[in-house]
């Protein structure tokens, strides 16, 4: 009988001790948690193909605003639907289908571009499409904003004290297609020698007297007649004074007041 129970004891003390070394195993080791419903895998594969392939724009004008319709297919073996669609910019808007798109399936998807007033400069953008449990899918935006005059400046320097007559520095404004034009106007009304007669190229020049009339504005904006080009946006740079701050006019003096002979001294 002793010895029944010393076997059934050391028996009994094996299996409390695999038990624990199996508890630390667990807590070493504990189970993968599964992503939620809504993760993007990125070891999964992409399943959405687009037609065209990108999005194309060619020419644009400046501030235009274009849109285009692509179509999106589902590629994968399940019916998915997109969660979210981002463009790299604020210039380009993607409007995506919010209903499930089966195996195969196809829906619409309009592209929304509007450029801005900068003139000869290309673009490139790209929207990212998000689907649950899938990988990243990629939409190119590529295009071009036409040029239709170029100004040989974009900014002028403004003198530290404005004198009788002071003007700037010749502004040139030259037709990139040939296209005779004239200067409609400016805000504020500082800009002189604008030919009455449209012609393909035109000089003139900012009359300081009448800018610092206006408050001294660090931005001059030019229009022009011409049929597809934006208004210009001329940057003034203004002299800096003590302690870092633009130079403002001084303030008129108040008149010095006669003293009244009648009135009676003061005690």
């Amino acid at each position: 009988m002793p010895t029944r129970k010393l076997t059934l004891g050391l028996a009994l003390v094996a299996s409390v001790g695999l038990a624990l070394a199996a508890a630390v195993v667990l807590r070493r080791a504990p189970a993968p948690i599964p992503p939620p419903d809504g993760a993007v895998t990125e070891s999964a594969p992409a399943c959405l193909a687009f037609d065209p392939p990108s999005v194309e724009l060619g020419m644009v004008l400046p501030g235009q605003k274009v849109r285009r319709t692509v179509r999106v297919r589902n590629t994968g073996p399940q019916t998915v639907t997109i969660e979210r669609a981002m463009a790299d910019c604020g210039c380009t808007t993607p409007i995506w289908p919010t209903q499930p798109i089966p195996p195969n399936g196809e829906a619409d998807v309009d592209v929304v571009y509007e450029a801005g007033s900068a003139q000869g400069i290309e673009f490139h953008k790209r929207i990212t499409f998000i689907v649950p449990r899938h990988g990243l899918s990629f939409l190119a935006v590529n295009g071009r904003v036409g040029e239709f005059i170029r100004l040989d400046a974009d900014a002028i320097d403004a003198p530290a004290q404005v004198a009788p007559g002071a003007v700037s520095a010749p502004l040139t404004f030259e037709s990139t297609d040939g296209t005779p034009f004239r200067i409609a106007g400016s805000d504020p009304a500082c800009v002189l020698d604008a030919p009455a007669a449209p012609a393909p190229r035109v000089t003139v020049h900012v009359d300081w007297a009448a800018w610092e009339r206006a408050g001294r504005p660090i931005q001059v904006t030019v229009t022009t007649d011409h049929p597809k080009a934006p208004p210009f946006r001329i940057v003034v740079r203004r002299p800096l004074a003590v302690g870092g701050a633009p130079a403002t006019p001084a303030a008129p003096s108040k008149p010095t007041e006669t003293p009244d002979p009648d009135a009676m001294p003061g005690p």
